[in-house]
């Protein structure tokens, strides 16, 4: 048998999962957006009949807009208002704008492909107790490796925040 054996055929097929097929199939960014929701903006038509009457500059209002807009272009919505935002679900498309979200589903990737490779490796030594001696234990390096990643991944935000 040689040095690695199935564990190196395990290690190469999680690779070419992670490459291949994780930006179709990514537990991370299922993960990200399962049952989230999103508050959609309201128009400024919906939001000037419920917006209060703001300071005007100089005097002088907007033709047509009456009280309800500022010389700016902002409105001024009470806390009172009755208005119910309307939600939508959180897609991928969304997270793009999130600060570190990229890291947080390559990390979620990576992390579950180690487990599923360490999970192979166990089973295979149990089935064969022999190959614990013979072959060197590539599950450790990744598993090591997620733990590294991991730790960066949070020296980064604790350097941002």
């Amino acid at each position: 048998m040689g040095v690695f054996g199935i564990q190196l055929v395990v290690t190469m097929i999680m690779a070419s999962f992670l490459h291949k097929l994780a930006p179709y199939f990514s537990f991370g960014r299922w993960l990200a957006t399962a049952g989230l929701k999103r508050y959609l903006p309201p128009p400024d038509s919906v939001l000037r009949p419920v917006c209060s009457r703001g300071k005007k500059k100089l005097g002088t209002t907007a033709p047509g807009l009456g009280d309800y807009l500022f010389l700016d272009g902002s409105l001024t919505v009470p806390k009172s208002t009755s208005y119910k935002l309307p939600t939508a679900p959180v897609i991928a498309s969304d997270l793009q704008f999130i600060h570190y979200s990229s890291d947080f589903q390559w990390l979620v990737d990576f992390t579950s492909a180690a487990l599923m490779v360490h999970v192979i490796t166990a089973a295979y030594h149990y089935l064969r107790p022999a190959a614990i001696l013979s072959e060197y234990n590539l599950s450790v390096i990744w598993i090591l490796a997620a733990f590294v990643f991991a730790v960066k991944v949070l020296a980064s935000l604790t350097r941002v925040y």
